[in-house]
């Protein structure tokens, strides 16, 4: 049952830890595969898939600002 639940500061670290390309090509990755799914017809999910690209941009531009984790547990 312990396993099943991170926590906080394990989830940062991991967030922490990927580099900026991943972030990027995740929100790279979203909004081509949205236009892709519009292009075929899909366009309920592609609306779905495209509001993924920002979400990863500004996680990894957080990331990015805040650096390193302060005030969590170690």
């Amino acid at each position: 049952m312990a396993a099943a639940t991170m926590r906080p500061d394990v989830v940062a670290r991991s967030f922490e830890q990927a580099p900026d390309e991943a972030y990027l090509g995740f929100s790279m990755g979203a909004i081509l595969s949205a236009v892709g799914l519009y292009l075929i017809g899909r366009r309920d999910e592609a609306l779905i898939v495209g509001i993924l690209g920002p979400a990863f941009a500004l996680t990894g531009l957080m990331m990015k600002m805040l650096g390193t984790s302060r005030g969590m547990a170690k």
